[in-house]
């Protein structure tokens, strides 16, 4: 066959330049290793090899050929590496609308980038997450290591080409999968720090035989730290592993408060929107549909307060495998037309801001991030008493915590907010102030503290507090 020339080759197909093979010059002092040139690499990873001009050790990148899809790069991420900021990867399940998920989207966004560069990626086991985009927003480089319909297991071998590429100073893993696939990628790619973040109490109690869990538990002496989301579950992970007792730390979740402030402005344009009568008393829950945020609880409480004549609403946002069953249960007790299924929602801020009390009655909770969300929108908060909610409202004035599955208390409590709201205003009141204590800025400074510990550096937080 013919050999083809320049003009026979298909579109896209140039010729690229070999890079000079051959002895490397001695690098000047404070340059990187010979290999990967992290302070030249692009922001925007290219789809095929592509040598980057100018440098004195040309990386070739081929991430996106590898199965590795990300969005734009962060500015400024080639002059903060110049300058030996060090790197952080943030490996999560996936970026869907969960309550880990918001974390890591909110504490990438804040840790502070005159220390760190974050940057995130994604094991897509629920491809295509929303929180990706915001996310890339706000500078974080997203990397996702599958497309949909691909087999699961070429997550570890694609992390393990982008740590090889990244060359990160400390991998932080949450939830069970991405840490048990981050950590040993991270050992085998030497990375010389790693962090997990434990979020859920079940996965210490009832799911504690679940394979997974068992796979977590025993790759975790991989972690240099680990970080439980309340006293709770580091308390159970202690219980469960008292050899690792000694490296993990309480950080509380935190969110923007803020940005979840609203008026009464606010509060009757979305009653307006959602439809709501001014009378009505609007029952809000958050949350991923499943047993152990216990909705039917709520369900079956709110049946036994309509009952009583309380004009209540339920407002219920999220998505998940109870969805089709919690439907047929508000049925089954003549509430159809007086719940919302609002499904999932990149912003629940609108639909904080229509309701008059926020429910959280979980079966089983690591913290629980969506009362504080609600407590910030000056929404008083019911929620059980299981896990880490007691950190939130123990003798709180803008909420109440009630026995875990049992309707009838939780009944009782809205029928009688609902017939003093006076009182529902006052928890309302005192809401933003208790939030407050609970912020994303407070949750990022002790990460990073952590972060400090890890890495040997002095902690601007830890020396301000001494």
């Amino acid at each position: 066959m013919a050999r083809r020339g320049p003009r026979d080759r298909p579109p896209g197909r140039d010729r690229i330049p070999k890079p000079r093979i051959g002895p490397v010059a001695p690098a000047p002092p404070g340059a990187p290793a010979p290999g990967w040139n992290r302070a030249c690499s692009p922001s925007v990873v290219p789809d095929r090899l592509v040598p980057v001009p100018h440098c004195p050790w040309p990386p070739m990148i081929r991430l996106r050929s590898r199965g590795i899809t990300s969005g734009p790069g962060h500015t400024g991420t080639a002059m903060a590496q110049r300058r030996g900021i060090p790197r952080v990867l943030i490996l999560v399940n996936d970026l869907a609308l969960g309550g880990a998920q918001r974390v890591v989207q909110a504490q990438a966004a804040a840790l502070d980038r005159a220390r760190f560069v974050p940057h995130v990626a994604s094991l897509e086991l629920l491809p295509g997450g929303p929180l990706a985009r915001e996310l890339e927003r706000t500078g974080v480089p997203v990397y996702r290591l599958r497309r949909r319909g691909e087999p699961r297991l070429l997550a570890l071998p694609r992390l393990l080409s982008l740590l090889r590429f990244l060359r990160p100073e400390l991998v932080h893993t949450h939830l069970a999968a991405a840490g048990v696939v981050g950590r040993m990628a991270a050992r085998r790619a030497a990375v010389p720090r790693v962090v997990s973040t434990l979020h859920n109490l079940s996965d210490w109690e009832q799911k504690r035989a679940h394979p997974l869990r068992f796979m977590d538990r025993r790759t975790l002496p991989l972690a240099d730290g680990i970080v439980a989301v309340s006293d709770a579950v580091r308390g159970a992970f202690a219980r469960a592993c008292p050899r690792l007792a000694a490296r993990a730390v309480t950080v509380r979740n935190g969110v923007d408060v803020a940005a979840f402030a609203c008026d009464e402005n606010d509060r009757r344009a979305a009653r307006a929107a959602l439809g709501i009568g001014a009378g009505e008393l609007v029952v809000a829950a958050v949350a991923r549909l499943e047993s152990r945020k216990g909705l039917d609880i709520l369900v079956e409480a709110a049946a036994i307060a309509v009952a009583a004549g309380v004009p209540l609403r339920l407002l219920v946002v999220g998505e998940g495998p109870e969805h089709g069953r919690l439907q047929r249960l508000a049925r089954a007790r003549s509430l159809g037309g007086r719940v919302r299924w609002a499904g999932g929602q990149d912003d629940v801020r609108p639909h904080l801001a229509a309701a008059d009390l926020f429910a959280a009655p979980s079966r089983t909770e690591g913290l629980g991030v969506s009362v504080i969300e609600a407590l910030a929108a000056g929404v008083p908060a019911l929620a059980s008493r299981v896990g880490g909610l007691p950190e939130l409202l123990e003798d709180a004035p803008c909420g109440r915590l009630l026995p875990a599955g049992e309707p009838v208390a939780w009944a009782a409590t809205i029928a009688e907010l609902a017939a003093d709201r006076a009182a529902l205003r006052r928890m309302a009141t005192a809401a933003p102030a208790h939030a407050a204590r609970f912020s994303l800025e407070a949750s990022a400074l002790a990460l990073q503290a952590v972060y400090d510990r890890l890495l040997g550096a002095a902690s601007p937080a830890l020396a301000a507090a001494a």
